[in-house]
Order: C-alpha cells, then sequence, then structure tokens
C-alpha cells in the first residue's frame, strides 16, 4: 500500500484511531488511517483486525475497498473500518464482548486448574521481556515444560535467541516440532514460535536480570521507539550494560568529558543524516566537562557553532523517540 503524505498537525480534536477491543494505534499508524478515512468518507475511529473479522464471522458490507494494510516491527495486518460492515457498531461492541467474556470465562478455568496443580508462580513461563504469556500459550509451554527435567523458565523465539542473546538455538532443537509453542495472542501481531531456552547453546544466558523489558531513553528522559529499544537491548546485554537506560550522543559525551571506549562502537542509526548513540554505562570520564564560550565573530560571518549542531543532532534524534501526539 502506497504510504500517504500528511501535514503535521493537532490531533487533539479528533479522536485516536482504535480497534475493537480498545488497542491505539501508534501515531504514525493513526494519521495513515486517518487520511484514509477521509479519502473514503468514513466517520469515526474504530478499526478491525482481520484476525478479529474472521474469528467473530463479522459480515463485511463494503467490498469496494480493501482493508488498510498496517506495517510494523512485529510484521502486518490489515484493518477494517467499522463502517463497512453490515452491523452496527454498537452490535459489533457487543460481539467483542461475548467473545471476552468467553476467554476470561476459560481464563478463570485455566487459573482453577493452575491452582490445583499447585504450579508456583516462580515457575511460570516468561518471555525474555520477563513477562507472562496469554492463557493458551502458557498452557503449551507448561505442559512441556512438565515432560522436561532440564526445562527453563524462559522462552524466546529463534531470532531472539541468535540475535538478542548471541546464543542461538540448536538446529536439531528447532527441526523438533514439539519443542515449538506458536502464540497468537495479540490481534495486532503476526503469530510467533517460542521454544524453550533450553534448546540454547548456553541456557544461562537467560535468566531474571538479562530477561525484562528494556526501556532505553534519551539524556532528557523520552522513551526510545520499540524498534530502537530492540537493537539497544542487544548492545546492552553483548557489553554488560542492561542496568543503565540513559543513552546519549558521542559529540554530547565529549562535552561531558567523557570518552568511549575504542573497542565498544556505538549504535549507528540512518535517518535524514547518521546519528551514533552510546549507552552512558560504557564510557568514562577523561577530563573536565567543556564549557561552551561563543567567540567573538564578524557580523556577516558563517558559523557553526555547538548549539546548531545540537539543535541538529536533537531533531534528527526525534525520528527514534516515541514522541507525544500534538
Amino acid at each position: 500500500m502506497g504510504r500517504v503524505s500528511l501535514q503535521s498537525g493537532s490531533t487533539s480534536a479528533a479522536k485516536i484511531s482504535q480497534t475493537l477491543c480498545g488497542h491505539t494505534f501508534s501515531a504514525e499508524h493513526h494519521h495513515f488511517l486517518c487520511a484514509i478515512a477521509r479519502r473514503r468518507g468514513y466517520t469515526g475511529n474504530i478499526w478491525v483486525p482481520v484476525p478479529v473479522v474472521q474469528s467473530l464471522s463479522l459480515p463485511v458490507a463494503d467490498r469496494d475497498f480493501i482493508p488498510a494494510r498496517l506495517e510494523s516491527s512485529n510484521g502486518a495486518v490489515s484493518v477494517y473500518h467499522s463502517s463497512q460492515f453490515t452491523e452496527s457498531l454498537e452490535a459489533l461492541r457487543q460481539r467483542w464482548k461475548a467473545h471476552v467474556r468467553c476467554i476470561e470465562s476459560a481464563e478463570r478455568d485455566r487459573k482453577a486448574t493452575l491452582l490445583a496443580s499447585q504450579v508456583a508462580c516462580d515457575a511460570l513461563p516468561l518471555s525474555t521481556n520477563g513477562e507472562r504469556f496469554d492463557s493458551a500459550t502458557e498452557e503449551c509451554m507448561l505442559r512441556i515444560m512438565g515432560s522436561r527435567v532440564t526445562a527453563s523458565r524462559y522462552w524466546a523465539t529463534e531470532a531472539e535467541a541468535k540475535w538478542l542473546y548471541r546464543a542461538p538455538f540448536t538446529d536439531a532443537y528447532l527441526l523438533n516440532a514439539g519443542n515449538r509453542v506458536v502464540s497468537r495472542a495479540n490481534e495486532l501481531c503476526r503469530p510467533m514460535a517460542f521454544y524453550n531456552v533450553e534448546g540454547t547453546i548456553d541456557p544461562g544466558r537467560f535468566n531474571s536480570f538479562t530477561c525484562r523489558r528494556y526501556d532505553p531513553v534519551n539524556y532528557t528522559g523520552v522513551f526510545y521507539k520499540p524498534a530502537v529499544a530492540v537493537r539497544m537491548k542487544a548492545f546492552a546485554l553483548r557489553y554488560n550494560c542492561l542496568h543503565t537506560r540513559i543513552w546519549i550522543t558521542p559529540r554530547r559525551a565529549g562535552m561531558l568529558g567523557l570518552s568511549i571506549p575504542p573497542d565498544i562502537p556505538p549504535l549507528t542509526f540512518s535517518l535524514m543524516k547518521q546519528l551514533s548513540l552510546i549507552n552512558v554505562s560504557v564510557i568514562y570520564r577523561t577530563g573536565a566537562p567543556v564549557l561552551q564560550v561563543p567567540p567573538k565573530v564578524d557580523a556577516d560571518a558563517v558559523v557553526t557553532s555547538e548549539d546548531a549542531m545540537e539543535a541538529s543532532e536533537c531533531q534528527h534524534e526525534k525520528g527514534l523517540l516515541i514522541l507525544p501526539l500534538s
């Protein structure tokens, strides 16, 4: 699907685009969906992912337009606008609520089963973010873990083990379909295959310290986008700085009298201009912070000041940050 060019403006006048179950879309996807809605004459801000349409057997009336396709780091998903169905939005919501009630009932039954089987909380399977899985996925994982003495409580995708933790699964382990658990928990993400980290070349690499959520921030405390955070977590795992979330540019490090070890290359991002970032935990002090004193120059001279360079870096870094909707 071609990208729609949008002028930046306030979104306060319009409600943020949401799915039928209440998930909000990212700012980028929100603007993209708003452009499609305006072009097609849709009203309202509710969109329904195709997997939900199929799961609830929702009747699509407007087949003149194909669903909008959204791309993200987790894959792609297509969504229909609520105006494209034969039923009203309220009827669609009632269908979803009934679906949720069924899920909640199944969840209560599952919890009762877990309680009866006396599965301790510290034995439940966790992701590489240290988070529990959905009930269906967790149940499959528990069955596998219960049959193996060497099983770990941590589960990872093939890419996570190889790229993030530098501890890939063995080929033999991946080829055995009995080691695979496919999760279909999130309507906005493609199904994902998880494996117990017992099958990696270094299961000890996965523990309570390394398997936790990493939310890096810049020097002003603004969070980086998920795709950026994944690269930063890989760096933090490799250089043992997962305990520090702050990242700065090499230029700012120099201004603070800090140096980057020659054997640790900064992360480089190619935006409109190349931008490098480094975790503050791996740099060390080599001198006092630099006090910037503007030199005397002629009125008509062209000067590239530190302030101008910093403004340029900040502008380029915005593409990596989760900025508030404005």
